[in-house]
């Protein structure tokens, strides 16, 4: 299990900086890249956590992995989503006008944490991971929003928004 879980924590760091990078001028190509391969290293942590290993049967592992994979699609989408957020609220404020809608940070909020809840269905479910392992990689996996917030909002300071 060692494999999935560096590739688990591989794909989080390239979730959270490749939505960190997601909405600058130039830069903004390798967070896209990012995202993508942070796409591809948490589908292969997937397959290896539920294809490769033994840990459980048949249909346990089918629906794990279909769970898991819906969960990495919602976390790209709201990591995505949060990134656009900040950059409304950069712009705004730059522009001196209203800032975005208190409303409209509820939504990743909600999203992200709908997406750890189903990872951690996911790998509780379709794996024999104890408990606290699985509940861990959930909470790292909600991390990854404020942390592209965070990293959007350092890089901000330094990285030009419009061209």
């Amino acid at each position: 299990m060692k494999t999935a879980t560096i590739l688990f924590a591989i794909g989080l760091i390239c979730v959270a900086l490749g939505a960190g990078l997601f909405q600058f001028v130039i830069i903004g190509l390798l967070g896209l890249g990012l995202l993508a391969i942070a796409f591809l290293v948490l589908f292969a942590a997937g397959i290896v956590t539920f294809c490769v290993s033994n840990t459980t049967m048949g249909l346990r592992k089918l629906v794990g992995g279909m769970f898991y994979l819906s969960g990495v699609f919602l976390l790209l989408a709201s990591a995505a989503y949060m990134s656009a957020l900040g950059y409304a609220a950069a712009m705004s404020s730059q522009r001196s006008t209203g800032d975005s809608s208190g409303w409209l940070w509820l939504y990743p909020l909600v999203f992200s944490i709908l997406a750890a809840l189903i990872i951690i269905v996911a790998l509780r479910y379709g794996t024999k991971w104890p408990p606290k392992r699985c509940y861990l990689w959930g909470a790292s996996a909600f991390g990854t929003m404020p942390a592209a917030l965070i990293l959007f909002w350092l890089f901000s300071t330094f990285l030009p928004l419009t061209a």
